[in-house]
């Protein structure tokens, strides 16, 4: 090991890449990505126990520095992937890792096909190629699409229930950092003036008239959500959003009733933009998250799976789920690190190794070793093991949750920011929204 590409450089990728370096610093490692600047700017929900596993005794500036980049994330809960991915961006600089972006980085299945086959790309992607073909290690962190996880594994996933149906609406908003948003007293206001399900999660403000981020959701029935993101139109989706006014101008009267529901629970929000979608709310898993393939020269190459490429839950726990992978992940290249150093030293003497490292580097006379591959293999195994019991846990608490529960459990869960907070009150009196 001593190589290793990392695809996708969004929060989790970077983060990934970040802690295998903090943990190995003699890794040469690369971020490639499809896009050459960040844009996305909505709000991820931090639990208490992500991103950890920084290097607490580092005498390196650069790992001290990210150390105090993930305490401040965890401490503020609620951040812009838009910040989290340009502090790790920038941390990663000054690790040493390279960064690419842009079309010609793009690793697609097509040139993802070709270059595990052994064939050439064309000329102007001789780098991309370069890069692949120099990488023992190559971790897919390129989200829900994950060409990575299709070149390896196919279309085929597991794990895989629709838990929910929402209306999703991203706005953008004015607030005096002297404003209490109190999220209760939101949910208690919204249902009595829709009778739903809803959830709301907005940054908080800094500074004086601050532009904010929000997200709205609208838990609705399915013949809603079907009117919403009709599959002929291509309506409701990222590429075309609703606004509120069109919702409202709509010949059908449940779209006119949503949007002027949706334009009722914001009207104390200074709102500059609101795009609208409707998406289903569900959990997936790979059928595996590791593979490794013997190559033309001998040597082994091995791929990795990480955060949604991996697997998806619901309730803003993707992104923590990705970061405890990642975790494991530094883990077990430190893990490999430590068997590369072993080969190393098998040329020295019984007595050298017991003078350097003490009986447990002395083994007994016929004791049955496996090779150095074999155990890599085995550490990735475990890794992959590892990071499906880490799904499976979420996954459990993404299913309990969409089922509903006690007022005060749901309660409980928002103050130990577990879950975040979705309303316990079902709808009684509305007949398009979710009961």
């Amino acid at each position: 090991m001593g190589n290793t590409l990392v695809v996708g450089a969004g929060p989790i990728g970077l983060w990934t890449a970040v802690l295998i370096k903090a943990h190995n610093p003699d890794e040469d490692i690369t971020i490639i990505d499809k896009r050459d600047k960040y844009v996305r700017a909505h709000i991820l929900n931090i639990d208490s126990d992500a991103f950890q596993g920084v290097p607490k005794d580092s005498r390196n500036s650069s790992v001290r520095e990210l150390q105090k980049i993930a305490k401040e994330f965890r401490k503020n809960k609620k951040v812009k992937t838009l910040e989290i991915e340009r502090k790790l961006s920038a941390i990663a600089k000054k690790m040493g890792i390279k960064q690419h972006g842009g079309k010609n980085w793009e690793l697609s299945f097509e040139k993802l096909e070709k270059l595990r086959k052994g064939e050439s790309l064309d000329i102007e992607n001789k780098d991309l190629q370069e890069v692949f073909n120099k990488a023992d290690l190559i971790v897919g962190a390129d989200g829900a699409n994950s060409q990575i996880r299709k070149s390896l594994f196919g279309e085929e996933k597991k794990d895989e229930h629709e838990l929910q149906k929402l209306v999703e609406v991203k706005y953008t908003f004015q607030a005096n950092p002297n404003e209490k948003l109190n999220p209760l007293d939101q949910y208690h206001d919204m249902k009595k003036m829709v009778g739903a399900s809803v959830t709301i999660n907005e940054q908080k403000p800094k500074e004086a008239e601050e532009e904010l981020k929000g997200t709205l959701r609208i838990f609705v029935k399915a013949d809603l959500y079907k009117k919403v993101r009709p599959e002929e139109k291509g309506k409701g989706t990222f590429e075309d959003v609703w606004k509120i006014n069109e919702l409202k101008d709509s010949s059908d009267k449940e779209l006119q009733k949503l949007g002027t529901d949706i334009e009722q629970m914001l009207r104390n929000r200074n709102i500059k933009e609101a795009k609208i979608t409707a998406l289903p709310l569900g959990t997936y898993s790979s059928k595996e998250r590791y593979s490794e393939e013997t190559l033309q020269n001998g040597k082994t190459r091995r791929f990795v799976l990480v955060g949604d490429a991996s697997s998806g839950v619901p309730f803003f726990r993707s992104l923590n789920k990705g970061t405890k992978e990642a975790q494991a992940l530094a883990e077990t290249v430190s893990k490999v690190k430590q068997i590369s150093s072993e080969k190393v030293n098998e040329s020295k003497s019984w007595w050298e190794k017991l003078f350097q490292f003490g009986f447990s580097s002395v083994k007994a006379s016929g004791e049955e070793e496996f090779s150095e591959n074999e155990k890599i293999t085995q550490l990735f195994q475990d890794f992959a093991k590892s990071s499906d019991k880490i799904t499976k846990w979420e996954i459990f608490k993404a299913r309990v949750k969409s089922s509903g529960v006690s007022l005060a459990n749901q309660y409980f869960r928002c103050t130990k920011n577990l879950f975040g907070f979705i309303s316990p009150y079902k709808s009684v009196s509305n007949p398009i929204y979710q009961e």
